[in-house]
């Protein structure tokens, strides 16, 4: 075999070589990454069951707020610092809500907000036990952060809990992240209802634990990702489940960013559109027929 044709079969095997590893990727990516039908969709109580940390309790569905204080934000200063109870909050902010509350449950309603933080965050939870928002029937509130957070290192979202978040009713909200991410926990986040629209440079929902959307209307266009969740899978960590609502979601990455996690979707409807793919799932993906488009 002369030298030229022995460069040719050694080309042609490299070629074949490659082509079979791109296979093998190709295949492995799709096992791994093709959605499946959930054989079930998942009642609040099949739900407890499956995910127990994204479990939808009697205090996420409260809208009322019994006994709530009411508050006009334009009397607040730079910063509303609630130690606890419940507050019905109206007016217009520059500044900060600082929420430090041990192991107790806070529910804000919004009423008709302008929050708007001159740096850091701008609805900052250092502590709770967990956190209720409500969207008020009929009005329209307003929440921007700062691109400067010098001040609060690590906190890094425009709406940042240390606790589970809940966000229900049946108004409306809008989230600036001009920083980072626009809504984040550090445990559970679970949207209920409501219309919420977001817009930011990283993550629209982070939800370290895992994040439910159980209905209302996400309008998420992030620079990033549109809702990530960031833990393992251990112990019901880190799952992501959408089993209602009209959402659409526009990500410079990935609309749903799971870890290690599972992501479920069913009973919803998503115009999704993502510059990379549509999700990077470390776990199961089982998105019902029909929901995304």
């Amino acid at each position: 075999m002369t030298r030229k044709k022995a460069l040719q079969a050694l080309l042609l095997l490299l070629l074949c070589g490659a082509l079979v590893l791109c296979w093998k990727v190709g295949r492995s990516y799709e096992n791994r990454h093709t959605p499946s039908t959930p054989e079930i969709p998942l009642s609040e109580e099949t739900l407890r069951e499956a995910f127990p940390r994204l479990a939808v309790t009697r205090a996420d569905h409260d809208t009322e707020a019994e006994d709530a204080e009411r508050v006009d934000l334009l009397q607040a200063g730079e910063e509303l610092l609630i130690s606890g109870g419940n507050r019905e909050l109206t007016g217009r902010l520059a500044g900060r809500i600082r929420i430090a509350a041990e192991e107790q449950t806070v529910h804000l309603i919004l009423a008709g907000v302008n929050l708007t933080s001159a740096e850091g965050p701008a609805i900052w939870v250092e502590s709770a036990g967990k956190v209720i928002i409500t969207l008020k029937d009929g009005t329209e509130n307003y929440i921007s952060d700062s691109g400067d957070y010098r001040k609060t290192p690590g906190i890094e979202a425009c709406i940042y809990s240390e606790a589970d978040l809940t966000l229900n009713g049946k108004g409306s909200l809008t989230v600036s992240g001009l920083y980072r991410d626009a809504i984040r926990s550090k445990n559970v986040v679970k949207v209920l209802d409501g219309k919420i629209t977001i817009r930011c440079k990283r993550s629209g929902i982070h939800g370290t634990d895992g994040i439910y959307v159980a209905g209302g209307e996400l309008d998420i266009s992030s620079e990033k990702n549109g809702l990530r969740t960031t833990k393992n899978g251990a112990d019901g960590r880190g799952n992501l489940v959408i089993a209602g609502g009209d959402h659409r979601i526009i990500a410079g990455k990935h609309a749903f960013l799971v870890g290690r996690g599972d992501l479920y979707i069913y009973d919803c409807s998503i115009f999704e559109k993502s510059v990379v793919s549509p999700w990077n799932v470390g776990g199961e993906v089982r998105v019902q027929s029909g929901c995304i488009q």
